[in-house]
Parts: structure tokens; C-alpha cells; sequence
């Protein structure tokens, strides 16, 4: 008797919660190979490109708004029968480092002041968002188990959680981040504003 088991594929799989970079579509775009590709990488990880640990994992997901096509008659779903009238694509996690930099990331719209003691202040801006207010891009970046890389990107993203953050005792306190992608021009219709690299491993 034929019994039916899945095959695994362990090397597809997505190993680990990955770590989260702003503006590193623009350096791993002129990449020019895999071994190019991981030091540039690393070299990533060690600015404030990297928004730093994070706590519960991270999501992506794409807000799609379907339109399914209605008429009189119909009895059955058919291929073709609906649009896509919009899409949002987001990513969803909760950051642990209070830098400045990740306070900023948490607030749609801010604005930092430091005085000659060195002493920082953040202020969110009410309003419509400036260009700079956005992200180039917002990168989500993972291993497989072949030591390919995953990379979930955002173009021009922004948080749009308003800066909730959350803390209890014995706890660490933590800002809960919703970023989503957008287009720099509202006539950029043909794609969502993300973009899914898969890196293979060359070495």
C-alpha cells in the first residue's frame, strides 16, 4: 500500500525572524555578486540602517482591495471576474531599542531638536508628510536553509501606528511598528510598491 508523505524541502525554508534595514535596496541593488552581497550586508548591520532587535517576530502582508465583478445570472466564481483596485503592502513588528533614530521610525512625522547639553527632543508633526518623513526603502532580510537569502522590501515606507508603545513590569518596553509601502508617484499603478528578492548562494 502507496503511502503519500510530503517531501520538506528543508532548503526552502526561511530559517529565522531576519533582521529589518532602512535604505538597503539601494546598496544591495549595486551588488555585484552573493560574497559582495553578505559584505555589504554586514557592513549594514553595523549602522543605524539596522532598527536593532526585535520582540514576537515579523509579518508581512498585502492589503489587497478586490472588486469582484457582479451580475445578474451569475451562479459561480470565474477566472477573470475580479480587480485589484488597490494594494498596501506592510510590514508588522515590535522594535526593543529606543534610539532616536527607531523613535523617529515610530512617528509618522517628527521633528528632533538637540541643545548644547546634548539633550534630545522629539516632537511629531501634525500635518501632511514630507518626502523626507519616508523611508527609500525598508528591507526585510532572511536566510534559507541553503544559505539563500529572502528579502521582503518596501518602497518609501512610513509607520503608520503613531508611535504606540507598550511597556510592563519585568517586561521591556517595546514600540509597535505598522511601516507600508507606497508610490512616489500616484501613477505608478502597475505594481504594488514592494518588491520579494530571492539571493541565491553562490559559495
Amino acid at each position: 500500500m502507496a503511502i503519500v508523505r510530503p517531501n520538506p524541502k528543508m532548503d526552502a525554508l526561511v530559517k529565522d525572524s531576519g533582521v529589518l534595514l532602512q535604505n538597503f535596496k539601494e546598496i544591495y541593488d549595486e551588488a555585484e555578486d552573493y560574497e559582495d552581497f553578505i559584505e555589504k550586508y554586514l557592513e549594514a548591520m553595523d549602522t543605524d540602517m539596522y532598527l536593532g532587535i526585535t520582540r514576537g517576530g515579523t509579518n508581512s502582508s498585502m492589503e489587497n482591495e478586490n472588486r469582484i465583478v457582479e451580475y445578474d445570472g451569475r451562479r459561480v466564481r470565474s477566472v477573470g471576474d475580479f480587480s485589484v483596485d488597490s494594494a498596501t503592502p506592510q510590514i508588522v513588528t515590535k522594535l526593543l531599542l529606543h534610539t532616536v533614530e527607531n523613535i523617529q521610525r515610530a512617528l509618522p512625522m517628527s521633528d528632533v531638536t538637540t541643545d548644547d547639553s546634548g539633550k534630545q527632543v522629539i516632537k511629531s508633526r501634525l500635518g501632511t508628510p514630507k518626502p523626507e518623513d519616508y523611508m527609500e526603502s525598508l528591507s526585510w532580510v532572511r536566510e534559507m536553509g541553503n544559505g539563500d537569502i529572502k528579502i521582503v522590501t518596501l518602497y518609501n515606507a512610513i509607520n503608520i501606528s503613531n508611535g504606540a508603545e507598550s511597556g510592563a513590569d519585568k517586561s521591556e518596553s517595546e514600540l509597535d511598528v505598522t511601516f507600508i509601502g507606497t508610490a512616489k508617484d500616484w501613477k505608478d499603478t502597475k505594481y504594488a510598491p514592494v518588491e520579494i528578492v530571492l539571493w541565491p548562494r553562490t559559495v
